[in-house]
């Protein structure tokens, strides 16, 4: 007992240990500069140098994650339903975004805020990743340090810091190895522990499906399947026969999700035909962005570069596999899962291999992924388990630690600079109204513009029916809304068709963004002050406040002088 204890302790401290280690390297890769708390996002570089709140769809997450603080603290509303976004055009719908992100969400964002729960998640990712993926290396045979390596590599791999900085997905990312542990623990482990990791394998995949995030949910279903046909042929039968109901469950529920998901998310929306080729062509990324370490943040969603440090410790993990009975076949696997996910990725963009695109195509839920390169996420992960495979080549074992020490500089060293930024989140004009107050904003954005992100953030603290927003999933008639009132950000003032637009969606107040007008690609191309100084002058407008960039008018349709 008292050797089973002290076990414990020194796995303990192991795992402390390395979560400072990551942490460290949150540092050094992130930026002290970067680190943000409740003032800003830890997010890419800064696109509006002047903002007061800066797009990117970091603020999208935040707000969707808060939409469900707001629903379990009101009762108002689902989680999964959004009241506040197109409401005010009667076009509001559904939302499938914040499961299980939210579990960790909730604890920070009622001590200390959303953007502080925002960054909290952004950091516990790192840790997260690398765990998982130490988890999943030690469960297929990896030593300590050579798994250590492979935590490492997954949660600082290039192509999910840039992800990182702005998505979702990065965010989502430790679900993957800790997908493929369960199921590793399942078909190869002992067997008490078989029903638990059985469990845990529905649930970690469910969970994935259920997130909202579409690109991940295909890649993690493909991932599982093709991870399991490759362990498989090694189980018992009478394994087997134990795993029957939970992968019926696993299938079954998957299905149901996805159905759901459908009918209730991606039918009624935009997106309901899929997306075309061109669009996801537009999107992926080309063979020689394989090779370009440095982000280019006008096209980051192509963004493809391995590592360099990673790719060269997997081929040696992956060569020395090859030579050991026990690990050929999984080695062998994971570069064709780490060759497949790479192939799919570049796939849309490769005109000159038709074949290959109209495959791509065809997969089930595949053609509703307008960016392919996220499945490069797979990539990162099967390469980060075999660059620690190459830990273990040192012999002995002492020297694994050095060897440890130095891939994880290597690591650390490859990876890209520059990818963070400390994004402003400062008080606006609209911090001061009324909950429940209808607004317009302006300009008004197609609701597929990440400029619009801004105003979905701008909801945490002053929430009321909005007649835009920013959603993927938005429903055609909303967009149709939204686009009507466009003639409202250009001068001069039209007070007949400001009159029809307050009447018909109940606009109570203007909020004009003046960050949001100017040269920059993503904003809108005319004058903000000069907007905000026409309606202070029209009768029906009056100032209310302005704060940061914003100037928010309250407006009264029955004072607007319309002579047509």
């Amino acid at each position: 007992m008292p050797g089973a204890l002290a076990a414990r302790h020194r796995r303990v401290a192991w795992a402390l240990g390395y979560a400072a280690l990551v942490a460290v390297g949150v540092v050094v890769v992130v930026g002290p500069g970067a680190l943000a708390f409740d003032d800003g996002f830890i997010a890419w570089p800064v696109t509006l140098p002047d903002a007061t709140v800066s797009p990117g769809d970091h603020l999208q997450t935040t707000y969707y994650l808060w939409l469900w603080q707001h629903a379990l603290a009101t009762l108002d509303h689902l989680p999964w339903f959004d009241p506040f976004q197109f409401a005010a055009s009667g076009h509001a719908g559904a939302q499938p975004f914040g499961w299980p992100l939210v579990l960790a969400w909730l604890p920070v964002s009622l001590l200390a805020g959303p953007v502080a729960a925002y960054n909290a998640l952004a950091v516990g990712a790192f840790v997260a990743c690398a765990g998982a993926t130490y988890a999943l290396a030690r469960r297929l045979g990896a030593s300590a340090p050579a798994a250590a390596v492979a935590g490492f590599a997954f949660a600082f791999a290039p192509f999910r810091l840039v992800q990182a900085a702005t998505h979702v997905n990065a965010l989502l990312a430790p679900l993957l190895p800790l997908l493929l542990w369960c199921a590793e623990v399942a078909l190869r482990g002992g067997d008490r522990s078989v029903r638990r990791a059985a469990v845990g394998t529905v649930a970690v995949q469910l969970s994935i499906m259920a997130s909202g995030e579409l690109h991940l949910a295909v890649f993690a279903t493909g991932l599982l399947a093709a991870y399991v046909a490759l362990r498989l042929p090694g189980t018992s039968p009478e394994r087997r026969r134990r795993l029957l109901v939970p992968a019926v469950a696993l299938v079954v529920g998957t299905g149901l999700v996805a159905a759901v998901m459908y009918a209730f998310v991606l039918q009624p929306s935009v997106a309901a035909g899929g997306r075309t080729l061109d669009e996801a062509s537009s999107f992926a990324p080309r063979p020689a962005d394989l090779t370009r370490r440095q982000v280019d943040w006008a096209s980051f969603e192509r963004y493809a570069y391995p590592g360099a440090a990673i790719g060269g410790l997997a081929a040696l993990g992956a060569a020395a596999a090859m030579r050991h009975g026990r690990r050929r076949g999984l080695a062998a696997g994971l570069v064709v899962l780490a060759a497949g996910a790479t192939v799919a990725a570049l796939a849309p963009a490769l005109d000159a291999v038709a074949p290959l695109q109209a495959a791509y195509r065809a997969i089930p839920f595949l053609s509703f992924s307008r960016v392919p390169g996220r499945i490069l996420v797979v990539t990162a992960l099967a390469l980060a388990v075999l660059a620690g495979f190459a830990v273990d080549l040192v012999r002995p074992g002492r020297w694994r630690l050095v060897a440890a020490s130095l891939a994880v500089a290597a690591l650390l060293v490859d990876a890209p600079r520059d990818v963070f930024e400390r994004n402003p989140a400062g008080p606006t004009a609209l911090d001061s109204l009324e909950p429940g107050t209808t607004v317009l904003d302006l300009p008004p954005f197609d609701p597929g513009s990440y400029s619009g992100s801004v105003y979905t953030f701008l909801l945490t603290r002053s929430p009321g029916p909005r007649a835009g927003g920013y959603s993927p999933f938005v429903r055609p008639a909303a967009r149709e809304a939204q686009a009507r009132t466009a003639p409202l950000a250009d001068v001069p003032v039209d007070p007949c068709r400001w009159q029809e637009v307050a009447r018909h969606l109940g606009i109570e107040h203007v909020a004009v963004h003046l960050d949001l007008y100017g040269p920059l690609d993503g904003q809108w191309p005319a004058d903000g002050r000069a907007l905000v100084d026409a309606l202070a002058s029209t009768p029906g407008f009056t100032p209310v406040s302005e704060a940061g960039q914003t100037v928010v008018l309250a407006v009264d349709p029955d004072r607007l002088v319309c002579r047509p």
